[in-house]
């Protein structure tokens, strides 16, 4: 029978190692944020863009809501987010569901 040295297996090993090392070198490229994950809050309003007295607009799991959804809930899961940077006026009417789903969706 032929065994393997212990060489041949470390040897293995840094070739497979060295794939990777390179792998990860490109895994932790620093990433970009274009908004402040810290504090959402900092955001302006989705759906007018006010900065004036902000609050974040959370939904349910989708196994949670019974349809017929909200406008609102709809254009979160169009956009997969759970929660909303709004408004404190926007906010009001998104609970009221009075926003039309045309007030409320961006250009896609």
């Amino acid at each position: 029978m032929n065994k393997l040295k212990l060489t041949d297996k470390l040897e293995g090993y840094r070739s497979r190692n060295q794939a990777n090392h390179k792998w990860l070198a490109k895994r932790k490229e620093p990433v970009v944020f274009h908004f402040d994950v810290c504090n959402l809050l900092r955001r302006t309003c989705y759906i007018c863009e006010s900065s004036h007295q902000r609050k974040m607009f959370h939904r349910k799991r989708k196994k949670f809501i019974k349809p017929p959804y909200p406008f609102i809930i709809v254009e979160m899961l169009r956009i997969n987010r759970r929660q909303l940077c709004l408004c404190s006026s926007c906010f009001e009417l998104a609970n009221n569901n009075a926003l039309e789903l045309n007030q409320i969706t961006k250009l896609r």
